[in-house]
């Protein structure tokens, strides 16, 4: 299953003009948030640094105390982009008030891009929009969509 995101969180001046360009042809120009480096769109440092403080992994009979990091978040911990990118999520969920009621539920996987074409049909972003499948082209909503 393929799903088109409602919101992209990039790093400000991070991508390249093809990158802007493959954006700006699958989305809509709001529905990416740019973040400054190392403010909003954190290093990897800075997200342990928050995980430590906040305790989000922490249990209800103690509190005080950080509990396991989920499987797939200790598994990403040595991978400065994953955890960079975490942190970009981190920061938005907190920026919107929802950190602590979503980070400690503690549901994260790993995202597998890879899957067997001799059993599956691929669509590209293009066949995707020709074939209305996510919005519909004359108002954007999602009437009249497969």
């Amino acid at each position: 299953v393929q799903l088109r995101p409602k919101e992209i969180l990039v790093e400000k001046g991070g991508l390249s003009d093809a990158v802007k360009i493959l954006l700006r042809t699958s989305l809509h120009e709001d529905a990416w948030t740019q973040l400054r480096p190392r403010e909003e769109f954190w290093c990897s440092e800075r997200v342990i640094q928050h995980l430590a403080e906040k305790k989000y992994f922490a249990s209800e009979d103690n509190p005080a105390v950080d509990g396991p990091w989920p499987d797939a978040l200790y598994a990403c911990r040595t991978d400065e982009l994953a955890f960079s990118a975490f942190g970009a999520c981190l920061w938005h969920l907190e920026k919107c008030f929802l950190d602590t009621e979503l980070v400690s539920l503690k549901r994260m996987n790993v995202y597998d891009g890879s899957f067997d074409t001799s059993r599956h049909l691929v669509l590209d972003g293009q066949a995707l929009c020709n074939l209305e499948m996510f919005e519909n082209s004359w108002n954007g909503g999602k009437e009249g969509t497969l």
